[in-house]
C-alpha cells in the first residue's frame, strides 16, 4: 500500500469512526477493500476502496 493511501484511509477512519480516533491503526489493503485493525488480534473494520 502506498503512503498516500495509508494517510487517506487513516484520515477517513479518524473522521468517520470516533472509536478509532487518535489510536494507532493497522491497515491492510486487499483487491477490493481495506481492513483496519486497532490491534493484531482484533476484529477488523472493513471499508471498500471507494473511500479514497
Amino acid at each position: 500500500m502506498s503512503k498516500d493511501n495509508t494517510e487517506e484511509v487513516t484520515q477517513y477512519v479518524y473522521k468517520n469512526y470516533p472509536r478509532y480516533t487518535n489510536k494507532p491503526l493497522i491497515i491492510k489493503e486487499f483487491d477490493s477493500h481495506f481492513r483496519i485493525y486497532l490491534h493484531k488480534d482484533g476484529t477488523p473494520l472493513i471499508l471498500g476502496k471507494k473511500i479514497i
